[in-house]
């Protein structure tokens, strides 16, 4: 469906006349507008917090044309979250409409969108990490020694359009058995799910203990696209990312591992996949009239991406952002990043994991 349907659809339809209201209704209403509204007012000021992050990684693009094949990262010291010159971000042809009423986020304005990595050796790192992926996953799913079940893994993926993220879950995916992975496409929400909280629709596919769930986009599009056509108000902006902040927290508190995605690129590579797609007929496909229109709001894209990651870059629950300009360098990134958070979330949980052991995992 369009995103044109989609902000329509997001709008709450009226109530079909044949559905009534028993007692037992009447009384589940009230107490939800009760306590409602004090946990709103309790949350609400939590939106001005600035959270502390720390990125997991990061990969020196003059290093990638190297072969760093076996050796470990290098580790990112600390960036401050704030707010930069907006001068990058409106450079190059970057498209100014949707006026921006403050700065872009820091760690967006300092992404280091050079980084590139050759075809080979990004070939060569992808097949590495595929098979430790395959290894972390059985562990969970207690399926090789010591045979017990492990957390959960939720991840979750966000991004301009063209980013990279299809081709970055295909690639995370590829080495795992389908029966160990869900992929869950999220879409236009339901007559029926609009009906309920808006993260109500999410609840089915969050993986349980043991299991893995990947979400090619998520609950972030209450920030993004609702906020940036109008769909919600500034209130109900803060109270659903301070929400949000409460759910993913719950989530970890309950056993799940949460891995956060954003992929960024700039408005001129965004233009060129675009250009490619409108002349690859088996790709057209891909691109819609609300692509452009999102183009054309990259602005307040990126405002609404500035306070998503103030408020829910928080410590159970980390965002990395990967630069998505070359896809040879994002994939890599993506699934070595993955494998770092996943082994680091798994050794705070007092579990003992499996060293690597290459192609042998299985030894």
């Amino acid at each position: 469906m369009s995103r044109a349907a989609h902000r329509e659809q997001c709008r709450v339809a009226p109530a079909p006349t044949q559905i009534g209201f028993g007692p037992d209704d009447v009384r589940a209403v009230v107490v939800v507008v009760v306590v409602a509204e004090p946990v709103a007012a309790r949350l609400r000021p939590a939106a001005t917090k600035v959270a502390t992050t720390v990125s997991l990684r990061t990969i020196s693009p003059s290093g990638l044309s190297k072969s760093t094949k076996g050796e470990a990262l290098p580790r990112l010291a600390p960036p401050e979250l704030g707010y930069g010159d907006v001068s990058k971000e409106t450079r190059d042809g970057e498209p100014n409409s949707g006026a921006r009423t403050r700065p872009v986020n820091s760690r967006i304005e300092h992404l280091d969108l050079s980084a590139s990595m050759s075809r080979d050796e990004s070939e060569s790192r992808v097949a590495a990490a595929q098979l430790r992926l395959t290894q972390l996953r059985l562990f969970t799913a207690g399926l090789i020694e010591p045979h017990e079940v492990g957390p959960g893994l939720l991840v979750l993926f966000e991004g301009f359009d063209a980013a990279g993220k299809g081709g970055a879950i295909q690639r995370l995916v590829a080495g795992l058995d389908p029966r160990h992975v869900r992929v869950v496409p999220i879409g236009v929400p339901t007559d029926i799910e609009k009906r309920h909280h808006f993260l109500w629709r999410f609840w089915p596919t969050i993986p349980g203990r043991g299991e893995m769930s990947v979400f090619d986009r998520s609950w972030y599009g209450r920030g993004l696209v609702e906020r940036v056509e109008h769909l919600i108000d500034a209130d109900e902006v803060a109270r659903s990312l301070n929400e949000i902040v409460d759910f993913e927290r719950s989530l970890t508190l309950e056993g799940t591992t949460v891995v956060k995605f954003w992929l960024h690129i700039s408005a001129k590579e965004q233009l060129r996949r675009f250009r490619e797609r409108e002349s690859d007929p088996l790709k057209q496909w891909k691109l819609t009239a609300d692509d452009w229109h999102n183009r054309d709001q990259r602005a307040a894209y990126l405002e609404a991406l500035g306070d998503i990651l103030d408020v829910t870059d928080q410590p159970h629950a980390r965002w990395d952002l990967i630069s998505g300009e070359d896809k040879h360098y994002a994939r890599v990134a993506v699934l070595e990043t993955l494998i770092d958070r996943w082994v680091h979330d798994l050794t705070r949980r007092g579990l003992k994991v499996p060293e690597s052991r290459g192609e042998d995992y299985l030894a």
